[in-house]
């Protein structure tokens, strides 16, 4: 083995001993959504969070950096969520990577908005970024339901379609 590994059996979220039990109790809001190998994800998550409120507003201010160094943080983190799998579930873990799919195309909007050499608001392409960015987070809305069983499962080709419908309908009006 090398020095500093520990090599340790797969876990599961079981309750049986009085100290999981305990710890579930306590702060398992924290980590019962993830695998219980993939546990630290919630601290990495936390990190993404403090890059992107507090140390991301002094990096050049107001300028297109700024959200580049955003859309690269949220793009690693997407990136980390896609490979790892780190939620208990294949549905989080959807919802997951496309939440933050929408976070990237929002903050490349912004990257576009702020590098654009013309600012008007009424033209083409930005009333088709903004219905793009909003069925995309509509979506992730409706996920969720996408991936439910029994009664209240919504057949994923209807709801796309419904989305696609509408942001054809509003990009005509």
């Amino acid at each position: 083995y090398n020095t500093g590994v520990l090599a340790l059996p797969p876990m599961v979220w079981d309750s049986d001993g009085a100290d999981e039990r305990m710890a579930v109790q306590e702060i398992g809001m924290l980590f019962q959504a993830y695998r219980p190998e993939a546990w630290k994800f919630e601290l990495y998550e936390m990190v993404r969070k403090l890059l992107m409120t507090a140390l991301l507003v002094f990096i050049y201010e107001g300028e297109p950096g700024q959200v580049a160094a955003g859309l690269v943080i949220t793009f690693l983190m997407t990136m980390y969520i896609q490979r790892n799998q780190p939620f208990s579930t294949k549905q989080l873990n959807h919802m997951a990577v496309f939440a933050s799919v929408g976070q990237i195309a929002t903050l490349f909007y912004g990257l576009l908005l702020m590098a654009r050499t013309s600012k008007d608001p009424d033209s083409l392409d930005n009333q088709l970024m903004s219905y793009l960015i909003f069925v995309i987070d509509f979506v992730v809305c409706l996920l969720p339901f996408m991936e439910m069983e029994g009664l209240m499962c919504l057949p994923k080709r209807v709801l796309l379609g419904a989305s696609a419908c509408l942001l054809s309908l509003t990009v005509a009006s």
